[in-house]
């Protein structure tokens, strides 16, 4: 059998019973999954199967529950920082707002991927070429990217704010909204010109995955590039944060200032440095497997490809659960002790 599969009526095939077949198409093999010896002039490359995008149901289920827990964590978190900006809009808020609104980005992307597998499922093998060249894996390629560098650099001017108003209480630009959202917003469009760069130089090499840091064919010089300078971006980033925290916990420990002797401000103070450093511990154990998954895969001639869907659904999202999770605690608190404060003052009006 000589024919391509454009050629083949595929609702047909199914009632030939074969033995033995010769192709020069190797997906006619994972179509006739029944016959015996199946014979392609073209060998199937390792990284393509005849299975769906996402081969087991432990992964789709994965997808969703993630995808769609993601989802309602963040978008809750988000809801709980507009109250606070509502009641007093503070440059505090700012950055993790658009920290929970971008990892909504990381359940985007896992939605189109699984969204594909259900739209493709029994014949994936058939569109894989296609889909990896489609706007919309592209589009899941550049939101992913995205994601993954807008995270720590969120993190980082978290970080850096936060360190600035311990160490300049009074003066700081930090605690100005203005000079906070404009920086956040410039910080975030470069963001978004790095990644429409990207997609430039990795148009005709994505995975089925859509991901711009992984090239099973090894044959795209800018998915390495970008692989490494990520995964460097990633770790300069953790020491950089790392260094700041022993200064804001320096300072703080040793400042003698009024803004921060009062009870309620070293509390809320305390609270805030917890949040921080259990979200960027989170975020670290995170960025660490995967960039070091990522570079294994950049030197290995063949690695399993359940390894970069697994890092996809498990170690990727991780930190986007986390991260809301601590985020609705600490707003929670904030939100409460505001209240006792107000019934506190009422009360001593009163009096």
């Amino acid at each position: 059998m000589n024919n391509s599969l454009d050629k083949i009526a595929l609702d047909l095939v199914v009632e030939i019973v074969l033995e033995r077949l010769e192709t020069t198409d190797h997906r006619i093999c994972c179509f006739f999954s029944d016959v015996t010896q199946c014979d392609a002039a073209e060998e199937r490359p390792w990284f393509i199967s005849c299975s769906d995008l996402l081969p087991h149901l432990s992964l789709k289920v994965c997808f969703i529950c993630i995808s769609i827990l993601v989802i309602l964590l963040n978008i809750f978190s988000s809801l709980l920082f507009v109250v606070q900006i509502m009641g007093e809009f503070h440059p505090n808020t700012i950055i993790p707002l658009f920290l929970s609104t971008n990892e909504i980005l990381c359940a985007v992307y896992l939605c189109i991927i699984w969204a594909t597998d259900i739209v493709y499922r029994g014949i994936f093998f058939l569109v894989e070429k296609e889909w990896q060249s489609s706007i919309v894996c592209h589009l899941a390629g550049h939101i992913f990217f995205f994601f993954n560098t807008a995270d720590p650099t969120l993190l980082l001017l978290l970080s850096l704010c936060r360190l600035m108003v311990v160490l300049h209480p009074v003066d700081s630009l930090f605690k100005t909204t203005d000079f906070v959202l404009k920086l956040t917003f410039q910080t975030l469009v470069s963001l978004m010109l790095i990644s429409a760069v990207s997609s430039h130089f990795t148009w005709n090499n994505l995975s089925s995955l859509c991901m711009k840091f992984v090239d099973p064919t090894n044959s795209n010089w800018a998915i390495r590039v970008f692989t490494i300078l990520t995964a460097l971006f990633q770790l300069t980033i953790s020491v950089a944060i790392a260094v700041m925290y022993v200064l804001l916990l320096k300072e703080l420990r040793e400042s003698k200032h009024p803004v921060w002797m009062s009870s309620s401000k070293l509390k809320m103070t305390k609270s805030l440095v917890v949040q921080l450093v259990v979200i960027t511990a989170s975020n670290i154990l995170c960025w660490v497997p995967t960039s070091t998954i990522y570079l294994t895969a950049l030197v290995l001639p063949t690695y399993p490809s359940e390894m970069v869907i697994w890092t996809a659904v498990a170690v990727a999202p991780a930190n986007c659960i986390i991260n809301p999770s601590v985020f609705i605690w600490t707003s929670v608190r904030a939100i409460l002790r505001k209240k006792r404060d107000q019934s506190k003052t009422r009360q001593v009006s009163i009096i």
